[in-house]
C-alpha cells in the first residue's frame, strides 16, 4: 500500500497455477475505488467500492480510495483492508512518502523500515482498519487544498514514529535530488524553508539587487533571483513605489520593469 496524497494506493499482486480464465472480485466496503490493472487483466465495475478482475496467469491491479484527509499541515489517512472474494486480506506493509514526518499509527506496526523510493515503510499484520496521522514537512506545492473534518483515529492508542531529527529531515529533503517527488530540488528546498523560518527583510534584499541592476529589472525576474513568490514581490515592489524608493517603467519589450528611483 502507499499513502501519498490525495490517495491511499493498493497494489494488488494476482496469480494463478490454473492456465484457464478466472474471476475474482475486489472490494473495500464504504469507500470508493478507482481500480486500474496491468494489460493481462480485464476490470469490470460493479459498483462504486466494488471490481470484478478477469485474468488468466497473473497480472497487478491497482486500487486507489480518497481516504486521505488534509487540515492544519497534517494528514490523517484511513487504509482499509481489501477484500478479494469474501475474505479480507492482511495488511502487509504501508509506504509513505518521506515529507511525512512524526508519524503515528493505529494499530502499532510492527517495524518501521527506510524505503529506497523516497520514503519508509511501516510493517503490519493485520486485517483491520489502519489510522495514521503525520506532520507535513516540508509542504509540497501540490497539496494546497485542506479538508476542514480529520478522520478521528481508533482508542487503540498510537505506535510513535520518533520526532525527526534535523539530519533526518535533511536526509528526506535530498532524497528529492534522486525521484523529485515534488518537483523541487534540494537548494530551492533549503531556501525556502530558511526563508520561512527566518524573518526576511524583503524591502532591503529588493533595493540591494536592484542597486546591482540599475538597468532595471522585471517583477518575474526579482522574483526568481530572491526565490520569492510573485504575489508578495509585487506587493513589496507596489509599496517600494509609494514610498517613492523604486521607480516603474516600460521596458524594450513594452513590459515593466524597476529600478531605483534617482535622488534629485
Amino acid at each position: 500500500m502507499r499513502v501519498e496524497p490525495p490517495l491511499v494506493k493498493y497494489y494488488i499482486n494476482i496469480s494463478s497455477y490454473d492456465r484457464s480464465p478466472l474471476s475474482i472480485e475486489i472490494s473495500i466496503p464504504k469507500v470508493q475505488l478507482i481500480c486500474t490493472a496491468s494489460p493481462e487483466v480485464r476490470l469490470q465495475l460493479i459498483s462504486n467500492s466494488r471490481y470484478l478482475a478477469m485474468f488468466q496467469g497473473e497480472g497487478l491491479v491497482v486500487c486507489a480510495s480518497t481516504s486521505i484527509e488534509i487540515a492544519n499541515g497534517s494528514l490523517y489517512a484511513s487504509i482499509y483492508p481489501v477484500i478479494i472474494n469474501e475474505s479480507v486480506y492482511n495488511i502487509s506493509g504501508v509506504w509513505l512518502p518521506y515529507y511525512l514526518v512524526n508519524t503515528v499509527s493505529s494499530p502499532n506496526p510492527v517495524e518501521v523500515l527506510p524505503a529506497q523510493d523516497n520514503g519508509y515503510i511501516f510493517r503490519f499484520d493485520v486485517n483491520e482498519t489502519i489510522y495514521i496521522k503525520a506532520r507535513i514537512f516540508p509542504y509540497p506545492r501540490e497539496l494546497v487544498k485542506e479538508p476542514l473534518t480529520p478522520i478521528t483515529p481508533t482508542q487503540n492508542g498510537y505506535a510513535t514514529h520518533d520526532q525527526e531529527p534535523i539530519t533526518q529531515i535533511l536526509i528526506y529533503m535530498g532524497m528529492g535530488l534522486l525521484g523529485g517527488v515534488i518537483g523541487y530540488t534540494f537548494p530551492r528546498i533549503a531556501r525556502i524553508v530558511k526563508s520561512r523560518i527566518a524573518r526576511r527583510d524583503l524591502d532591503k534584499e529588493i533595493i540591494e539587487l536592484l542597486s546591482k541592476n540599475p538597468k532595471g529589472m522585471s517583477l518575474s525576474l526579482i522574483s526568481k533571483t530572491l526565490n520569492t513568490p510573485k504575489s508578495s514581490t509585487w506587493k513589496r515592489l507596489k509599496r517600494l513605489v509609494e514610498e517613492g524608493l523604486v521607480e516603474e517603467f516600460e521596458g524594450p519589450g513594452k513590459g515593466k520593469l524597476y529600478r531605483l528611483k534617482k535622488r534629485e
